[in-house]
């Protein structure tokens, strides 16, 4: 878990989905101005720490892979937002 967190890029990524809503990766290559493939990589390594889920795009294109933080993981703390993953705590 450290690993995936100690990129900026990933911690962007948590920051934007903890905001709301759901992006795809195109999104984020806007975002954090890395390439799609790079970006794929990114989200991949959050998916498999389970911050973040698989979700179907908003229009309902079954082309499209759209991902939102995970609800089990986000929580209100006394400074705001924070992801719980057991081993460890972000405030965002």
């Amino acid at each position: 878990m450290f690993r995936v967190l100690a990129n900026h890029t990933r911690i962007t990524m948590l920051q934007r989905l903890a905001a709301g809503g759901a992006l795809c990766v195109n999104d984020f290559v806007g975002i954090t101005g890395r390439k799609q493939e790079a970006a794929s990589r990114h989200l991949v390594l959050l998916h498999q720490t389970n911050a973040i889920l698989k979700v179907p795009a908003p229009d309902g294109d079954l082309r499209k892979q759209y991902y939102a933080i995970n609800p089990k993981v986000v929580r209100e703390g006394s400074g705001g937002r924070e992801l719980d993953f057991g081993s460890c705590t972000v405030r965002l």
